[in-house]
């Protein structure tokens, strides 16, 4: 029992360390996977990774037009999709982001950031107690910490969420929209 509360002590530690990794660095995240789930993978495609992955029958996921949710046993995952662009009739819909969260207790969090740091190896670096990994990582004047704004990244939230996100393929459809509203004036 005291190992077990000495080594909670010590990752809940090291969570307060402003960071614990030499920083920032670059990490390429464009392969990286929550429960097997990669942004950029279709509708079909999410949905059997996750499947496998919990080894659960692909009907045990709930569906939604733009995302897929599962949740058991304190564990949750979300995978929001947005339209494919280029149009792509097939393959509609792309994952753009993949969250998973766990029950927010301490024991919890620094399992989760240990299983984080073993998977994806050191972050690019934390910014408000938050461990980032990114291609591009930035420092801002005036704010302690690594930033990864506007690309693909993974990040790892206090409360015992990782969200994998990638903005480009919603940057793309928004794009897209903008060119299909773009009207020239007939005066």
């Amino acid at each position: 029992m005291k190992l077990k509360t000495a080594l909670l002590v010590f990752a809940v530690g090291i969570w307060a360390i402003p960071s614990a990794y030499a920083g920032p660095r670059s990490v390429d995240v464009s392969d990286f996977d929550i429960a097997g789930v990669k942004t950029g993978m279709d509708y079909k495609e999410a949905l059997a990774a996750a499947a496998n992955h919990f080894q659960i029958a692909p009907s045990k996921i709930k569906k939604m037009p733009d995302r897929l949710s599962y949740l058991k046993d304190g564990i949750q995952l979300n995978i929001d999709f947005v339209t494919r662009i280029p149009v792509d009739k097939e393959h509609p819909l792309v994952v753009r982001m993949v969250l998973y969260s766990i029950v927010s207790t301490d024991e919890n969090i620094a399992a989760m950031k240990e299983a984080a740091v073993d998977k994806y190896g050191a972050p690019s670096g934390e910014g408000i107690q938050i461990m980032m990994w990114c291609a591009n990582p930035v420092t801002y004047e005036n704010f302690e910490g690594v930033f990864c704004p506007d690309q693909a990244s993974l990040k790892m939230y206090p409360y015992g969420s990782l969200v994998l996100a990638d903005p480009s393929w919603e940057e793309a459809l928004s794009i897209h929209n903008d060119a299909l509203n773009t009207k020239t004036p007939n005066l």
